[in-house]
């Protein structure tokens, strides 16, 4: 998604209308689909996003007022509302420190222990609000169950994969499709707390601990193990996640074929398949494809009931 431009000069008397003495404003790397500037004003630093859904922002309030500790730490959400008639704002307290996409080799070696006890956070929380899968700034997940999250992508009527002419490669998809199918039994109805986009820009770091996990649209209720999984799907995409999978695998190497991670994976790579070939990015798609394609081939060779 294409996002709006905004002049500096924009940012700038927004700012000046919220806070006192702004100043050093610059900006950061952009997410998907959000722009971000760091700023310091009179009482300490801040970051504003800028993006055209302001749920996603909601979304991130409702996590920092009901999930934050000293175990999970979420950075304070100082104010969410309307910039101009297209855009929404958030601004929050800025986090010290780096993404774990930005560290070099020695020092992601160095925080792989701090990144999975903050995982270990996220999956110990177990939310008060009914549903599964996805939820909204109220905490209610869309999905009567977390075995009919992960399916849904295998419904006509919620993804129209023909729609998207694949041609030949929609054998890929079938493939994929058809071991989330048989592996259904596999996804059990946990009601955890899941980041959903959990190991790269979304989590930050200095001085060999975790300072910031940020970014909660992707939030989901289940199955902790979604958020390994999601690691693992994005290994040879970046340096950061290949360093924090081979981590995992040395902890238990028995995950790599377990048939609940392998479907957890074929579900986040379809997902983005589709989201990517909608959006007409064929590049993001076709690579999804072939990471697809990669995991049901380690699924046909000894995938494991992690259930036995």
């Amino acid at each position: 998604m294409k996002k709006a431009y905004v002049a500096k000069i924009e940012i700038e008397s927004f700012l000046n209308r919220m806070f006192s003495e702004v100043g050093n404003i610059v900006q950061l790397k952009e997410g998907e689909e959000s722009r971000a500037f760091a700023f310091k004003a009179r009482d300490g630093e801040y970051v504003l996003r800028l993006n055209g859904h302001i749920e996603d922002f909601r979304k991130d309030a409702y996590v920092y007022q009901n999930f934050t500790s000293a175990e999970l730490p979420v950075p304070k959400i100082v104010s969410v509302g309307a910039f101009d008639q297209d855009l929404s704002y958030c601004v929050s307290r800025r986090a010290p420190g780096i993404t774990l996409q930005d560290l070099n080799e020695a020092s992601l070696s160095a925080v792989l222990t701090p990144v999975a006890e903050v995982l270990s956070a996220i999956s110990s929380i177990e939310p008060e609000q009914i549903g599964f899968g996805p939820f909204g700034s109220d905490g209610v997940g869309r999905f009567a169950s977390w075995r009919s999250f992960v399916l849904a992508v295998a419904d006509p009527m919620q993804y129209d994969w023909a729609a998207l002419g694949l041609g030949e490669k929609a054998k890929v998809v079938a493939r994929a499709l058809e071991f989330l199918l048989s592996s259904a039994s596999q996804y059990s109805d946990e009601h955890r707390l899941v980041h959903g986009d959990f190991g790269s820009n979304n989590v930050l770091s200095e001085g060999g601990r975790i300072t910031g996990v940020i970014d909660w649209s992707e939030a989901l209720i289940g199955d902790p193990l979604y958020d390994l999984a999601n690691i693992f799907f994005w290994r040879p995409w970046l340096t950061c996640m290949e360093h924090q999978a081979r981590y995992f695998e040395h902890r238990d190497p028995a995950l790599v074929r377990a048939q609940r991670f392998l479907g957890y994976q074929l579900r986040i790579g379809l997902e983005q398949l589709y989201q990517s070939a909608l959006n007409g990015e064929c590049e993001d798609a076709e690579w999804a494809l072939l990471r697809c394609e990669t995991i049901s081939d380690l699924s046909t060779f000894g995938a494991r009931d992690m259930s036995s």
